[in-house]
């Protein structure tokens, strides 16, 4: 049984810049970019527990894991389970700098 989703207002942000970033070289691409992040989305609806663990030191997202987008093997859909479903947290470039991006843990609160 397929799980719902959500996606997250910056994983929206990203999805956005990403096929826009595309568009300025192929309008095709950045379709088919936005397309198989749909259905990199549906995949980990499907088979939640088959994500890539992320391992992040922030204990606030100890429980992400990713999917990769298909086609586009640089990208990939950061996700965590939800109350029953998938909450798409960011869809990112694996050049980026994840632990900065998730945030470091607040030194405080160790």
């Amino acid at each position: 049984m397929s799980l719902r989703f959500r996606i997250c207002s910056p994983a929206e942000v990203d999805i956005a810049q990403h096929a826009e970033f595309l568009a300025k070289q192929s309008l095709p691409v950045a379709l088919r970019f936005v397309d198989a992040v749909q259905a990199a989305i549906r995949e980990a609806c499907d088979t939640p527990q088959a994500g890539l663990p992320c391992n992040l030191l922030n204990p606030t997202f100890a429980d992400v894991r990713s999917w990769p987008v298909r086609r586009f093997p640089h990208h990939r859909v950061f996700y965590r389970m939800s109350g029953g479903e998938i909450e798409v947290l960011r869809v990112l470039h694996t050049a980026r700098d994840l632990g900065l991006i998730f945030g470091s843990p607040d030194p405080k609160s160790t």
